[in-house]
């Protein structure tokens, strides 16, 4: 039992040094940040699920991420959205609660007590609800935003 949880001890604190040292982390150790299994993982259907783990997991390719590949590597402060004139690094945040570009989506998804004045906090919290209709809400959000997203870039 003590081998155990000394094994489980040390999985820990290097899941926890991988993260934190993880640039490309930065949004997600904002609100993870113990080793825990996540419970919209049980209250949401699978592909909503599928979607809302985009965000944390950094597949939603936003410039954040596509800006630091290849050859062209952009300077990290420089991976602006492409969708607006903001000059605001394309990050999960960003995508969620700033680009005017998903104004509709977010009016019809996210609750204003999230975006009006929105803060790195409220984006915290959003992502840590244990509520079931913000969790739906959020990915249905996220799944829309994405679709709206590709058809705007192409």
């Amino acid at each position: 039992m003590v081998f155990k949880e000394r094994a489980l001890d040390v999985f820990k604190q290097n899941w926890f040094n991988s993260v934190f040292v993880n640039k490309c982390l930065d949004s997600y150790k904002n609100y993870k940040s113990m080793f825990c299994f996540e419970k919209y993982l049980d209250l949401l259907p699978i592909p909503l699920r599928s979607h809302l783990s985009k965000l944390p997991l950094c597949s939603i390719k936003l410039a954040i991420e596509t800006g630091r590949y290849g050859n062209n590597a952009i300077d990290r402060n420089r991976r602006f959205c492409s969708l607006c004139g903001l000059h605001e690094i394309e990050d999960e945040y960003q995508f969620v609660f700033l680009c005017p570009a998903y104004d509709r989506l977010r009016k019809m998804y996210v609750k204003p007590v999230y975006y009006v004045g929105p803060s790195v906090c409220k984006f915290v919290e959003l992502m840590k609800s244990d509520s079931l209709l913000e969790l739906l809400k959020l990915a249905t959000y996220i799944v829309n935003a994405i679709q709206l997203r590709k058809l705007l870039l192409n």
